[in-house]
């Protein structure tokens, strides 16, 4: 007995659900994400023409980064922020990032609908319920990483592609121009968004070619230049050097890749192992889905084609020694779908016997350790921006009439502060770091934003500090037993200068 059309819909409320609670239990943002968030908040506060105004411009950052992202958000965010009872910046900073989560969850919604068209109902629902049980993808759907910003195109692209062929034996007119499609979509995305995406680009290319979904002369190589031509280059570089003031025609991402990988900068932020992907990333991003996937590869003779190419892409990710979860992010909706594969295969076997009876209990248990997993890692994770949460305790304690200047040191920035987050026009907030003369900080401003403390406590004082995760510790105790124990420690302080005078009466808050 499989699951009902019933189960079906509900799943398909909570793949969509799941992230936008994300977005509401932890609405600040790190440093990761800063570009698109400051470009998206830039864009709708002074518009296209206001760029002298731009937060990119004071602090570009080491390499230039696309605007087509940020332009396409906010005009998709501006004319529903006119319609809600707004209360502040800051609201609208979690409308973007919810309707980033919205549009990233129809990525899902595709990859889904492809694997039941070709696996069935149950292949569905449980795809839905082992996406939403994880961490990394729902939790960062709705952050404005370039990695996030170019996942719809992905998805579309992988569930477009990756369906099995309709005619094994030969070419498909309609399944050729799915392939096609599929292409387009994900060139633009590596040419807007992540060029590294040329490594996914390539093994999916092959495979189709391989598997005759695909004619080399009429299809690849037309598609690869119409999705270069018409989806990315000439906007992204009309876009951004526009925005970037470029004196020469700017393509970003091909800077960035030259900077990160010519050069070899990104080594500078640390080298793992070539087996990293496999052993560290790959395991943590997929939590139970990992070894129902493999599963599935014994079991289901259609799924290892399936995991070909995003295995490829991980593969050849590899070579580069500085690595991250986010940047193979793009395979897990695909090793969401094979693990459900053989998930299902053993939920419908499920009254066959009682091995089969204990083997669905551990699917259950296994969705349930998900579930507790990712619950720790969101706690921890809430708790993780003391950058944020020190802005708006200050916002907290006076009026927009005062008159407050607060300088933000780089950990404040890097941990939740973001233009959307300052939140009155009367109040001067400034990131200047160049300041090396202490006495600056006492002619220029009233509050401070710091990590380090100790280093103005003589004009300085301390009005409150925010406490943000520490580290886990095995001291805990449950019923007589030791459990891990979450340590919250002060990470940011708001100092106020002493000379400095409160406004008084009825302006108090």
């Amino acid at each position: 007995m499989g699951f009902s059309s019933l189960s079906y819909s509900l799943t398909t409320l909570i793949l969509i659900l799941v992230p936008l609670l994300h977005v509401l239990l932890a609405p600040y943002t790190k440093v990761e994400e800063s570009f698109n968030l400051q470009a998206t908040h830039d864009l709708l506060r002074f518009g296209p023409a206001g760029q002298e105004h731009f937060d990119h411009l004071k602090f570009p950052g080491v390499v230039p980064r696309s605007f087509v992202g940020s332009l396409v958000l906010s005009a998709i965010a501006y004319p529903i922020s006119l319609l809600l009872p707004l209360r502040s910046k800051f609201d609208l900073q979690v409308l973007c990032r919810l309707v980033l989560a919205f549009i990233n969850s129809l990525g899902l919604l595709a990859i889904r609908s492809a694997f039941s068209r070709s696996f069935g109902r149950d292949v569905g629902v449980l795809f839905a319920l082992l996406s939403v049980t994880q961490f990394h993808l729902p939790f960062w759907m709705g952050r404005t990483l370039p990695n996030m910003l170019a996942l719809l195109p992905v998805n579309l692209a992988l569930a477009f592609m990756l369906l099995p062929p309709s005619k094994p034996a030969k070419t498909s007119r309609g399944s050729e121009k799915r392939v096609l499609a599929g292409l387009a979509l994900l060139t633009a995305a590596a040419t807007v968004c992540r060029l590294e995406l040329v490594l996914l680009l390539g093994p999916l290319g092959l495979q189709a070619l391989l598997e005759r979904r695909l004619d080399v002369l009429e299809g690849f190589v037309p598609g690869v230049a119409s999705g270069v031509a018409s989806l990315g280059m000439s906007l992204t570089v009309g876009v951004d050097t526009y925005f970037w003031r470029h004196p020469t025609p700017l393509w970003p991402e091909l800077s960035a890749i030259l900077y990160n990988v010519y050069q070899g900068k990104s080594a500078e932020w640390g080298v793992s192992p070539f087996h990293a992907y496999f052993t560290s990333h790959i395991p943590k991003l997929l939590l139970a889905s990992l070894p129902l996937s493999l599963f599935a590869l014994a079991v289901s003779p259609p799924t290892p084609r399936l995991l070909a190419a995003p295995a490829a892409f991980v593969v050849l990710f590899s070579a580069l020694p500085h690595k991250e979860w986010r940047f193979i992010v793009y395979v897990v909706p695909v090793w969401n779908g094979v693990a459900a594969v053989g998930a299902s295969w053993i939920w419908r076997r499920r009254a066959k016997s009682l091995l089969y009876r204990l083997a669905a209990l551990g699917l259950v248990g296994a969705l349930l350790l998900n579930v507790l997993i990712s619950s720790f890692l969101t706690f921890v994770s809430i708790h993780n921006y003391p950058g944020g949460a020190a802005l708006s305790t200050l916002h907290n304690m006076h009026p927009p009439s005062a008159n407050v200047s607060v300088h933000i040191d780089v950990p404040s920035a890097m941990t939740g502060v973001s233009r959307f987050g300052q939140l009155h026009d009367s109040w001067a907030y400034d990131k200047d770091e160049s300041i090396v003369d202490p006495t600056e900080y006492v002619r220029r401003f009233s509050h401070l934003l710091t990590a380090d403390p100790a280093a103005h406590e003589g004009a300085f004082e301390t009005v409150a500090g925010v406490r943000a995760f520490g580290g886990v510790e095995l001291d805990g105790r449950w019923k007589g037993l030791r459990v891990p124990r979450v340590r919250r420690a002060e990470k940011i302080w708001v100092m106020q200068r002493r000379d400095w005078e409160a406004p008084r009466g009825k302006e108090e808050v």
